[in-house]
């Protein structure tokens, strides 16, 4: 982030920056970066949680989700660790369509099935989603979870 630029009186009104705070008053940096060290412990347990899950009640389908612009969570730490479970693929990572508002099909992300037995674990991206996919792609995560709970097919 630009800091620097971001203090200026200019830029604060040019880019519709609240102009409550004093125009002495820098904008803070960063200070806390995201990065492996400090997510990967907090997701470790998450992942040894669905692991367990996966290989020891196998009869309990499993949907993991990413969108696929999200800054905080990429996909693919999700996808390696999905790679990593052992499963059989029954479904090679490829495109998922769904409806529109206005009828048309659209893109909704790609997909990946994996089986433990005869259960379904989903791997799924939705296209141009950050970390709050129901927020950011409603029609798109709605279709995904209907989908998911039914039981069908992914693809519209």
């Amino acid at each position: 982030m630009n800091t620097e630029s971001l203090s200026r009186p200019l830029s604060r009104e040019t880019d519709f920056v609240s102009i409550t705070r004093t125009l002495d008053t820098d904008w803070p940096g960063v200070e806390l970066p995201v990065t492996l060290s400090l997510v990967w412990p907090a997701c470790r347990a998450v992942y040894r949680g669905v692991a367990a899950v996966v290989s020891k009640q196998p009869q309990v389908p499993t949907l993991i989700y990413n969108g696929d612009v999200d800054m905080a969570c990429n996909y693919f730490g999700d996808l390696w660790f999905v790679d990593s479970l052992g499963l059989t693929v029954t479904q090679n990572l490829t495109r998922w369509l769904y409806v529109d508002y206005d009828g048309t099909k659209q893109v909704g992300g790609t997909f990946k099935i994996l089986k433990h037995d005869a259960t379904p674990l989903w791997f799924v991206t939705v296209r141009g989603s950050g970390h709050m996919v129901p927020h950011d792609k409603p029609i798109a995560a709605s279709h995904l979870i209907q989908r998911f709970i039914q039981g069908g097919p992914l693809s519209a």
